[in-house]
């Protein structure tokens, strides 16, 4: 079959170089997806030349962008790239929302957890590393939005690229932090996004230093994560009132298998402070994380997310789906 993108194929290849009937339907797939993302301009002027890079980072981080818009797609949402503004702009119900994506560098995430040696093998969970790495990429694409002052630059928001009356959602892939398995969630039992943007941490039981009786038990609250250079990282992103321009966190763990029916793990974050709400439920996600303001914090409730009812997405199998791509 004659390619007409030769040198993306080859990248593909270079990525999946098992001879199996699943790898060749991953790479035909991924192919298919790829092309098809390029064509209807969904990526940067870069995108093809970042999806057949041979270094570590630029295939996996703009394939978080493509596989994105499919899942938009998937959920019969119409996703549009405008040049110089955040990745995707989706208009719903006479409202704009805009999805900045990323997806974190494994900087600081111990070798050895990335990738862990043959079976059998033992390491310990790096929650620290990994829960900096969520939050550094929020924090991020936050600035990217609202600006640094101190640094004199200016986000979409000043440049009049996002209105104060929009929706602004960063969307984060994992796929570079998990280990041996898929690692939406952090030690908390809770998704990393939930700790970065609330400070939820571990479990934690508090005695009474006189009477060593168990006073309190449950999750513990943190507001800062130390680096190893022992700066602290705020951790507990939505209480800062400079955050309120960011409506949600599309959270995922999620690779090429999609495209072939693996499964699909993502979450939606709801920031309680927003200045514009993202509607519960728009975004594909398993579950979504709702926040109420209480004395004492936030009552956080978990309901259930558009793709509850199954495991996978059910990726169609022609890209775009017809008449979605504007």
């Amino acid at each position: 079959m004659a390619r007409e993108r030769a040198s993306l194929f080859s990248a593909i290849e270079r990525r999946f170089p098992w001879d199996s009937d699943v790898h060749r339907q991953l790479r035909e797939r991924t192919y298919e997806v790829c092309c098809a993302y390029l064509e209807a301009g969904l990526g940067d002027t870069n995108a093809e030349q970042r999806l057949c890079e041979k270094g570590a980072y630029g295939f996996p981080e703009q394939m978080a962008e493509v596989l994105a818009a499919q899942l938009l797609l998937s959920a019969r949402l119409r996703p549009i790239r405008r040049p110089a503004a955040p990745d995707f702009l989706l208009e719903h119900e006479d409202r704009r929302i805009w999805i900045e994506v990323v997806c974190p560098r494994p900087e600081g995430v111990p070798a050895e957890w990335i990738n862990p040696p043959e079976l059998p093998f033992a390491t310990y969970f790096p929650w620290p590393s990994i829960l900096l790495r969520w939050t550094h990429g929020l924090l991020e694409k936050t600035r990217k939005l609202v600006g640094n002052s101190d640094r004199q630059v200016e986000g979409y928001l000043q440049k009049g690229v996002v209105s104060s009356n929009d929706i602004y959602v960063v969307a984060i892939n994992g796929r570079q932090l998990r280990g041996a398995f898929r690692q939406l969630n952090g030690i908390s039992g809770y998704p990393f996004a939930v700790e970065a943007a609330f400070g939820v941490g571990p479990l934690e039981v508090v005695f009474d230093r006189e009477t060593l009786q168990r006073k309190s038990s449950g999750l513990s609250q943190r507001d800062f994560q130390s680096k190893e250079s022992g700066r602290p990282v705020p951790v507990k992103v939505f209480a800062d009132p400079t955050c309120r321009e960011v409506s949600a966190i599309w959270a995922m763990d999620i690779d090429e298998s999609v495209l072939i029916g693996g499964y699909v793990d993502c979450c939606v974050v709801h920031n309680p402070n927003a200045a514009n709400r993202l509607p519960v439920g728009l975004l594909p996600a398993q579950t979504e994380y709702v926040a109420t303001r209480v004395a004492d914090g936030y009552d956080l409730k978990e309901v259930a997310g558009q793709l509850a009812e199954g495991a996978s997405i059910g990726m169609t199998s022609t890209y775009p789906p017809p008449g979605l791509l504007p």
